[in-house]
């Protein structure tokens, strides 16, 4: 029933706006990018919105507890597109613990997840820096508060790496910078596109607005910029910077043997 009543709900889409409707009754895959906040994470959605077979660059900050919702992010990502959504991919990021994804989802073969980690020090700077800049009330000018995220975030995302998935692949955040080519080949190939991923990206609508990813200028710029500003200046609680350190390594070293199929819950 809830299929037809979503088919029923593309069919009044057809009649009227026909663009949208295709787009609801459109069989997609999805991508999922689970990450943590300032982990170049809208550098590699745009990075893979530019691609002609994926469309999707903006955090919607969902949730999806069944096919519904996947329906819903169709729509979503349709009306926020720039472009033409005609490709096979649409893509969300999920930066929160608060944004869940139901396992069984997660194991369907049209969901694609990829894991990405950048370590603690830079992180939890540049989310400070970047919070400062934009609100002094935000919670997440607070290095203590932010490196408390950082780590409930990560451990959350080793304890997802355990569940079972149809396909499910990691990248360190820094390498995307760093080695460029390689992860962007191993996207592609992971993704089996038929263009390979460029570092060289469009900018849309809300490229660069707040709550919808990256509001820094390097973002609006098209291209990866490999020469940030320093916040080194930013002090982050040593205490808790150890615990964040050991998080990370620990993730890492789940995330990095992630593969389809269940790891070893004992990890």
């Amino acid at each position: 029933m809830n299929g037809l009543k979503r088919y029923a709900r593309g069919a009044r889409a057809l009649v009227s706006d026909p663009r949208t409707g295709l787009e609801v009754v459109r069989p997609k895959r999805y991508i999922f990018i689970q990450s943590h906040m300032r982990s170049y994470s809208s550098l590699l959605c745009h990075i893979l919105n530019s691609n002609p077979e994926v469309a999707g660059y903006v955090e919607t900050h969902r949730s999806y507890k069944g096919t519904s919702d996947l329906w819903r992010l169709k729509q979503t990502v349709f009306d926020t597109a720039a472009a033409e959504t005609g490709g096979r991919y649409v893509l969300d990021k999920v930066l929160h613990n608060r944004s869940t994804i139901d396992p069984v989802l997660l194991r369907r073969d049209n969901v694609y997840v990829v894991f990405s980690l950048r370590e603690p020090v830079r992180t939890v700077q540049s989310t400070v820096a970047m919070a400062r800049s934009l609100d002094p009330d935000d919670w997440k000018v607070d290095p203590l508060r932010v490196v408390r995220y950082y780590i409930k975030r990560v451990d959350h995302l080793r304890r997802l790496a355990l569940l079972e998935y149809s396909h499910a692949t990691y990248i360190d955040a820094q390498d995307l910078i760093d080695d460029t080519p390689r992860v962007l080949s191993e996207l592609t190939a992971f993704l089996d596109l038929s263009e390979p991923l460029r570092e060289e990206y469009q900018t849309s609508k809300l490229t660069g607005v707040p709550t919808y990813g990256d509001p820094s200028e390097y973002i609006k710029s098209g291209n990866i910029v490999r020469t940030r500003q320093d916040y080194s200046d930013i002090e982050v609680p040593a205490a808790e910077l150890a615990e964040a350190v050991e998080a990370y390594e620990r993730a890492v070293e789940v995330l990095s043997e992630l593969r389809s199929g269940p790891l070893d819950p004992a990890s």
